[in-house]
């Protein structure tokens, strides 16, 4: 599987207990992933982060964004279940 050739390259990112993986594409988005003020999509457990969301115009600005992004979760959730 395809999968396999990325777990070669990148320990851990085929782990069982991996929620998600996603792609980073190179890419600006011409429209926004609307977040609530937990970072969620309507989707429950999606976070849309970054340019490709909307949320930065250069690497920098979406560094940035997945900074807090990534704060956010530190401080408010301990386990899958509390993405949901």
């Amino acid at each position: 599987m395809q999968w396999n050739i990325f777990e070669r390259k990148i320990e851990g990112f085929n782990d069982n207990d991996t929620i998600m993986s996603a792609v980073e594409s190179r890419t600006s988005s011409p429209v926004r992933i609307i977040r609530d003020e937990n970072y969620q999509s309507n989707v429950r457990g999606l976070i849309p982060a970054g340019e490709g969301a909307g949320y930065a115009g250069g690497i920098t600005s979406a560094a940035i964004d997945r900074i807090k992004i990534f704060e956010f979760i530190g401080k408010n959730f301990h386990k899958p279940e509390d993405f949901c």
